[in-house]
């Protein structure tokens, strides 16, 4: 028996065969010149492997499920997206280059940018656009594509990468498991792993020597290792493992249907942070109260400054799915690590970005591409119950000057009599320190409060969690951290305000309950995290989580709450104390 360590990216397990996929590697993109009245005649040709992608990605919408069929619809969007493709038109047409090279250049651009922002979301939307439109470079220069059809059924597939589209392997073969070489927990590939419930574990190198087709595996997707081989005990102990999960898969899947409540049925509102309309499909099967953060960055991190039509059509769409649901939309949170192609404005030239022109000090000096987002937004407000939210506010004036935009932004709606909605609350971020101390006299401005507990950590501990080196650093739970939320909360209450937690820290259990005893009973956390949240409430009573008060409001080093927190939600609850 072997085992190899790898990351997990979906959770479960499973036993079955391996079936080693054979490395796809697509062929170089070569620049060559082409002629001036040759030039419609090539762009006609990438339009043809265009259509005939568009086809393939239709062909693999499922619409028996609509995780699968949103992503596959977004890419159908990705291939029509008018903005990029006059880009590539544009570049086409001025450089006198072959189409596929074009292609190629423009998609490895946005994917680079998308990269550089250092969002594990926005990462993974980077090989989406370099997946989407490197089929239509296949389709361009002839490439064979990997099939699926030699795939047995139910079979453990393992591949050194496999590409987000990729994932018509998990729905037409029924697979067991999945691991790799390269991956990521956010891909789509991983949301569909997920969807499925198939086990996917990346990470796992030089795989193609290490594991062979007809070998026996065991997969645990929870901690990411794979066994090869294994022997009987290792098998006799995994059956047991599997017949548990199956019975607490069976538990939480009845949560989703279920409003949030405490032990006693104390309402607790659990929101859906996402990126895309896609997400909010899946937010509304998981069961979320609303959407608590829609991140519109992606939307041109993709494809630079984007028309105020398009952007519409992308709130409109979130806030149909959700109907009579809450949706809080952020409005452009780009620069930092963030970065966003706007003429006339560079981030290069900033040495520090992280506490540079970014955010709402971005937005209020670019006013026009402002104003252009904040129409965009009040007349998708008529589709659905929208709020608006300012990121890295650092001073009231920031949101009078946005009132004073949008009060403009009616004004030229009304000449041009296009429908608004003329009362979107507007509210605010929480995720600096100076918001934190100052949250009493930014109420007086603020409809609500969202905190961001990933921002609030990094700027009040001056932790980079990014720098491997200072990560271990990086801990909301630190006393400070914790006071500056108390504070929040208290500042909410007493200025009678909405307030909510829309980072990392609400998804944690342990770290919800700490977040409650604050007086904080409303959540945005990835939809995955939504049911399992659900079912940790039903299990405590509104004193309970009250009762952890004295620790949160303590200067208890992090580390000693959370162990305190570990023993509670283990079962010193059942006592009824902490």
């Amino acid at each position: 028996m072997n085992t190899f360590q790898g990351i997990s990216a979906s959770g479960g397990i499973a036993k079955g065969n391996a079936f080693l996929l054979p490395v796809y590697t697509r062929q170089g993109v070569n620049k060559y010149p082409v002629a001036p009245d040759t030039v419609d005649a090539d762009w006609t040709r990438f339009e043809k492997a265009r259509e005939k992608t568009l086809e393939y990605f239709q062909s693999l919408i499922d619409q028996t499920n609509s995780r699968q069929a949103a992503i596959f619809q977004t890419y159908v969007l990705m291939l029509s997206d008018p903005d990029f493709l006059g880009q590539l038109k544009k570049e086409h047409t001025e450089q006198s280059v072959c189409i596929e090279w074009v292609v190629d250049n423009k998609a490895r651009e946005y994917a680079g940018m998308l990269r550089s922002s250092g969002d594990s979301y926005l990462i993974e939307r980077a090989e989406d656009i370099l997946d989407v439109y490197g089929k239509v470079i296949d389709n361009l220069i002839g490439d064979i594509q990997v099939s699926c059809e030699s795939i047995p059924e139910g079979a453990i597939l393992a591949a050194r990468f496999l590409s987000p589209s990729d994932a018509v392997f998990l729905s037409k073969k029924h697979l067991a498991a999945v691991i790799l070489d390269k991956g990521a927990a956010n891909s789509h590939l991983a949301i569909l792993a997920r969807t499925y419930g198939i086990p996917l574990v990346f990470g796992i190198e030089d795989i193609e020597n290490r594991i062979h087709t007809g070998d026996g595996l065991i997969v645990d997707g929870s901690n990411g290792t794979v066994f090869v081989n294994p022997d009987k005990k290792t098998s006799t102990e995994y059956d047991k493992k599997i017949a548990g999960d199956a019975a607490e898969r069976e538990k939480l899947a009845v949560f989703s249907s279920k409003a949030a409540r405490t032990k006693d049925g104390i309402a607790v509102k659990i929101y859906a942070n996402i990126g895309s309309a896609e997400e909010a499909r899946i937010a509304l099967e998981e069961g979320a109260d609303g959407i608590g953060l829609f991140r519109t960055e992606f939307l041109f991190m993709q494809s630079g400054l984007i028309s105020e039509e398009r952007q519409f059509e992308e709130y409109r769409s979130v806030l149909e799915i959700m109907k009579d649901k809450p949706v809080v939309i952020r409005t452009l949170d780009a620069g930092g690590d963030k970065i966003v192609d706007i003429p006339g404005f560079s981030f290069k030239e900033e040495k520090n970005p992280l506490l540079g022109c970014r955010a709402i000090r971005l937005c209020l000096k670019m006013s026009a591409l402002f104003k252009t987002q904040l129409r965009a937004l009040l007349r998708a407000g008529v589709y659905g119950s929208l709020k608006i939210m300012l990121p890295l506010i650092t001073d009231a004036e920031q949101i009078r000057q946005t009132k004073i935009l949008i009060e403009e932004v009616k004004t030229e709606l009304q000449s041009k009599n296009i429908p608004f909605n003329a009362d979107v609350p507007l509210g605010i971020m929480i995720e600096t320190p100076a918001a934190a101390i100052m949250a009493d006299e930014l109420a007086k401005e603020a409809a609500f409060f969202s905190i961001g507990s990933n921002d609030l950590t990094q700027y009040g501990l001056c932790v980079d969690r990014e720098n491997a080196q200072t990560a271990g650093l990086f801990n909301e739970l630190h006393p400070a951290i914790r006071r500056f939320i108390v504070q929040t909360a208290k500042a909410a209450q007493e200025a009678d305000i909405p307030l909510s937690v829309c980072g990392e820290m609400a998804a944690d259990k342990a770290r919800m309950l700490v977040l409650m005893s604050a007086g904080i009973n409303s959540f945005s956390v990835s939809p995955k995290k939504i049911a399992s949240l659900k079912e940790c409430l039903s299990h405590f009573t509104a004193e309970q989580i009250e009762a952890l008060k004295d620790w949160t409001e303590s200067p208890m080093d992090a580390d000693v709450l959370q162990e305190k927190m570990n023993i509670f939600l283990s079962g010193d609850h059942a006592r009824g104390s902490v």
